[in-house]
């Protein structure tokens, strides 16, 4: 992974007493480096998987809980697949040979050594091996950013940030539009990307934000930013790297509104079905890690003695801190945690704090296109609906989130589940 990161990265960093080991395989936003071996889109949550033996086990699903036509494994094939589709596309590999594979089930090759997922303005990363740089594509594989950075990042506000390949900047970054033209001249040692009409860039050794015009609204002052969500940012003064660090929240003015801490002996285990080392091929307990202390639909998880609960924009308690750890919400609900004897266990609940679920999953996703995905073990995965009951008759020996209707699901087996 590259050594220039965005402040999510940072904020891992930070987490290394526990992250270190349990989510360093994993970084949001993800800038694109010419040295990776799989290329992966500039955001969170990007997951390639091997498919060996028998591809007609795996499929998408609809949100009837069916098989969607044309995009039911049948041939063997080897793939590396990103499990989202975006744009109607998703990232695929056939002997190697990267393609795309569209939702109507046709696969679509492209001349380069690695691709992303398509993001904003339609743009995806691709890395030409010829030159060793990436650029970017549209959704009809035209190259319309010649391959000419090192480092990319995903669209936002209609800029991204990037390296030039050899550039006489000494690597830093800035920031080009959707031409390929400079809009912010490399002058940065670390540059996120722009949420609410601000960004996070280091200068120096410290953090700041600045506006679209490449001026800063808020001085470097900060040793970690996160971007800006809901009109606040979480900052720290202080250099991070205890089991508990300190924190402010802070307005689009640079002003503090409250602070708090955050002990990261908290965080739960990553989770895999096959044992203790996480499994590659689920993104998502790894967004729910990074994003977990950004606000998310005006909520912040919010630590208070040794239990976590849930803040409003001025740090008030508006979900009583009773869980063992909680995550962000979407689509109105949350996945919340509760130690046992076991390790611990699972649970939803909605934004007055009432549980949906009882505390009965071995894992659970934060929901994404009004379904969440849970283990049981001894059961598989299922979906839950919106209720926080199980949407479809069926389980799954793996499954994983809704993205534009359509869900990567294995079958199970006759036999039960594999493992």
């Amino acid at each position: 992974m590259p050594k220039h990161a965005v402040p999510k990265i940072a904020f891992l960093i930070a987490f290394n007493l526990l992250i270190a080991i349990t989510l360093a395989w994993f970084h949001k936003p993800i800038v694109l480096a010419a040295g990776q071996l799989v290329a992966i889109p500039a955001y969170a949550g990007s997951v390639f998987t091997s498919f060996f033996g028998s591809p007609d086990d795996y499929g998408y699903i609809d949100s009837t809980g069916h098989f969607v036509n044309g995009l039911k494994f049948q041939e063997k094939r080897r793939f590396v697949l990103d499990s989202r589709f975006s744009h109607g596309m998703a990232c695929t590999s056939y002997y190697n040979k990267p393609s795309y594979l569209t939702s109507l089930g046709a696969f679509v090759p492209v001349p380069f050594a690695k691709i992303g997922r398509f993001g904003e303005n339609s743009l995806a990363p691709v890395f030409d091996l010829d030159h060793s740089a990436w650029g970017f594509i549209n959704t009809s594989q035209k190259l319309v950013i010649p391959c000419r950075y090192s480092e990319v990042n995903q669209f936002s506000s209609g800029l991204a940030a990037v390296r030039e390949l050899d550039s006489k900047q000494d690597g830093l970054y800035g920031y080009i539009d959707t031409t390929g033209s400079w809009k912010i001249a490399p002058k940065f040692e670390q540059a996120g990307c722009f949420s609410e009409a601000l960004a996070p860039v280091k200068l120096g050794v410290l953090w700041g934000f600045i506006r679209p015009d490449g001026e800063f609204k808020i001085p470097p002052a900060f040793h970690f930013a996160s971007e800006f969500h809901n009109e606040r940012a979480v900052v720290s003064k202080a250099k991070l790297g205890n089991v508990t660090d300190n924190y402010s929240c802070i307005d689009s003015n640079g002003r503090p509104v409250f602070e708090f801490t955050i002990n990261k002996s908290a965080v739960p285990k990553p989770f895999s079905a096959y044992g203790a080392i996480p499994n590659s091929f689920d993104p998502d307990y790894k967004e729910l890690i990074a994003n977990t202390f950004d606000y998310s639909e005006g909520l912040l998880v919010r630590q208070r003695g040794n239990k976590y609960g849930y803040c409003d924009q001025d740090g008030k308690f508006v979900i009583s801190s009773t869980f063992d750890f909680a995550f962000p919400f979407s689509n109105g609900r949350a996945v919340v945690y509760r130690k046992n004897d076991g390790g611990g266990k699972y649970a939803i609940i909605d934004k007055n704090g009432n549980l949906l679920s009882d505390f009965k999953f071995d894992y659970a996703t934060s929901y994404s296109e009004n379904f969440a995905c849970v283990y049981i073990k001894g059961r598989g995965y299922l979906y839950l609906d919106l209720a926080g009951k199980e949407a479809f008759p069926d389980t799954f020996e793996l499954a994983y989130p809704f993205y534009e209707g359509k869900a990567l699901v294995k079958k199970m087996t006759a036999q039960g589940l594999g493992f």
